[in-house]
């Protein structure tokens, strides 16, 4: 898990054009041997478009977003889509 602070940063989003996302990021970095296990899966959707991945630092992240809060995972996409489950 990263643990770089996340806070300054401004990631785009598929809500307002031209407004800053505020979300809290959790970046996890792993690989295909790895799983996820959210206690809430329900509460995630998985971003679309233009919007669905982020590159960094040399790997590239699938990006979910809670559905209710301002919080968003960022989920090394070397880790399959099949071991993020749920509790």
């Amino acid at each position: 898990i990263s643990t770089r602070d996340w806070s300054s940063d401004v990631c785009s989003s598929d809500l307002t054009p031209g407004v800053a996302d505020t979300r809290k990021q959790l970046m996890i970095a792993g690989d295909a041997d790895d799983k996820v296990v959210l206690t809430d899966l329900t509460n995630w959707t998985q971003a679309s478009g233009a919007n669905s991945t982020l590159a960094s630092g040399g790997r590239t992240y699938n990006v979910y977003n809670h559905n209710t809060a301002q919080l968003q995972l960022l989920i090394d996409n070397a880790i399959l889509s099949s071991n993020i489950t749920s509790s």
